[in-house]
């Protein structure tokens, strides 16, 4: 039996947003699949993650759709790794309704991380490129978890930041 890289990049993204949920209050879901359902039959989503950071003090709160592809063989993101109803997902809830959908992508033989707009990485244009790239971030097919967390925290608060503004707001 094959290993499935997308599904060992799932498992240990799981362990990273544990991580930044602990770090940084940093909200997710994990949509179901047939995989995960135990083999039956459920329709399609959107995309593998709902994630909701904590917002920066200031800002509005949001959420937003992520997608996770990996390959052991191709070193850039591959439009046709994005099923289609992945593709209509990406039409629908990023160009359409200007949600954000990102797609995260893992090279492993090249131990990169890229982190895609979705909207973008369906683009037909050659020259696009990667919203943010994390190198050395794997050995073999073992993310270095404390890494990926760190490289995906970008400007999230910290825990304590977000526990003492939300204090302030309900005394």
């Amino acid at each position: 039996m094959a290993t499935d890289i997308g599904k060992i990049f799932e498992k240990q993204l799981e362990q990273v947003f544990n991580r930044l949920k602990e770090t940084h209050l940093l909200g997710w879901h994990r949509f179901p699949d047939s995989a995960s359902a135990g083999g039956a039959f459920v329709q399609e989503q959107p995309a593998d993650y709902l994630l909701a950071p904590p917002p920066k003090d200031g800002e509005p709160a949001f959420m937003l759709f992520l997608e996770a592809k990996a390959s052991e063989k191709h070193r850039r993101l591959q439009k046709a790794m994005l099923r289609p109803a992945q593709r209509g997902a990406i039409h629908f809830y990023g160009e359409l309704l200007g949600q954000s959908y990102w797609v995260l992508f893992w090279d492993v033989e090249g131990r990169r991380l890229e982190m895609w707009d979705g909207v973008e990485a369906l683009s037909d244009n050659r020259k696009k490129q990667p919203l943010m790239v994390w190198e050395a971030i794997s050995a073999g097919t073992k993310l270095d978890i404390e890494k990926v967390a760190e490289a995906l925290t970008l400007d999230m608060p910290p825990a304590s930041e977000t526990l003492a503004r939300y204090k302030e707001l309900h005394q």
